[in-house]
């Protein structure tokens, strides 16, 4: 107790604002947010004698880490280039580097990998994008390289489970390979007069992936694995032309895909999709998204968005059903992280403090 309370104590401020302006908040009538802990960073000592799994992570640059099931803070350091960061590990890399150390929550090294270009974490696998754009490798558990393959255009989208990889490229294909790295199938968006993948997810069971393609018109296709290919389940013409990386993002527990949206005026919005392409909601943004999730055993949604017109502001969204807005908070901040946190809680960074949300019955 005497540990967490000493990461309690910095920001006292801040913290009392933020208990003042989300505890106890009513979400309808069933739902309340409230803080459960935070570490100020700056004054917080890193240790994991006595950690609980599993761990969480958060990046607030420069500062990244993980905390484990109790609140406790168990590694931080400073980001050096990049970070490829996820709750199993990361690998902290520099803009130049050609050796990547994969570490867990921990700071234990648990592989080397000798390679040119930019570490992806997926589905516990580890993939260096080449520093080209155009290729693709998987490396094992000893740091080997374990296949790698050259496309004929940038990659421009890429997600994976644990035994299927899907890249979106800038010919508009996407490219479906095995865990041998081995191509099984491959999808042209032809709709589009401008055909680029914009955006990819695909769910954990591998039956399912939905990607963002396309200018003029720009679309989301949802495929669905038949038995022997990725087909078509449903194609959607979007009012969005977004011309960068669109996050689209599968809620298999609600059966939703979320995906962002900017209309002509420059206004944001997150569009919520059943499995049978109808719209479940769209939803104004105060700003660009900058992070998307729904807590472990939770009815509610929360996005993190960034105003754009105004500098240090942000505002959390908080949504039931993907149908319903509950609640808007808004806060101000330099830099802010959203993330899973223990038990089914949220991690909310502000500058160098992390917060423990958690959402629960009234």
């Amino acid at each position: 107790m005497a540990k967490r309370m000493r990461l309690i104590g910095g920001g006292t401020l801040l913290l009392l604002l933020l208990y003042l302006a989300l505890f106890p908040r009513p979400l309808g009538p069933e739902l309340m947010v409230g803080i459960e802990n935070g570490i100020m960073l700056q004054d917080a000592e890193p240790s994991s004698q006595g950690a609980t799994p599993p761990l969480f992570s958060f990046q607030l640059d420069p500062y990244f880490g993980y905390i484990d099931s109790g609140g406790i803070l168990t590694y931080m350091d400073h980001i050096q280039g990049g970070i490829a960061l996820t709750q199993d590990g990361f690998i902290n890399y520099s803009s130049v580097s050609e050796t990547h150390v994969y570490q867990d929550g921990y700071g234990r090294i648990e592989q080397v990998i000798q390679a040119s270009g930019y570490p992806v974490l997926r589905a516990g696998r580890v993939f260096v994008l080449g520093p080209g754009g155009a290729s693709l490798s998987e490396w094992g558990a000893t740091g080997a390289r374990m296949w790698e393959r050259e496309f004929a255009s940038l990659i421009t989208a890429f997600d994976a489970t644990d035994t299927t990889a899907v890249v979106g490229l800038l010919s508009g294909e996407l490219v479906v390979l095995n865990e041998e790295g081995q191509e099984i199938q491959r999808y042209q968006a032809r709709r589009s007069r401008v055909p680029v993948v914009y955006g990819v997810d695909v769910d954990t069971t591998g039956d399912r992936v939905v990607l963002v393609f396309g200018l003029d018109p720009q679309i989301v296709t949802l495929l669905e694995h038949d038995g022997e290919r990725y087909v078509p389940r449903f194609e959607r013409e979007l009012s969005s032309e977004l011309r960068e990386p669109v996050p689209v993002q599968f809620f298999e527990a609600s059966g939703r895909i979320v995906l962002e949206q900017i209309d002509n005026l420059g206004m944001s919005s997150l569009l919520s999709l059943r499995h049978d392409g109808r719209e479940a909601a769209d939803l104004p943004l105060v700003g660009r998204l900058h992070s998307l999730l729904q807590p472990v055993g939770s009815p509610v949604f929360v996005a993190l968005a960034e105003k754009s017109d105004t500098p240090n502001a942000f505002e959390l969204l908080i949504w039931a059903g993907a149908d319903r807005v509950v609640a808007r908070v808004p806060f101000s901040a330099e830099i802010s992280y959203l993330g899973d946190g223990p038990d089914g809680s949220l991690l909310l960074g502000i500058d160098s403090r992390v917060l423990q949300l958690r959402l629960e019955e009234g």
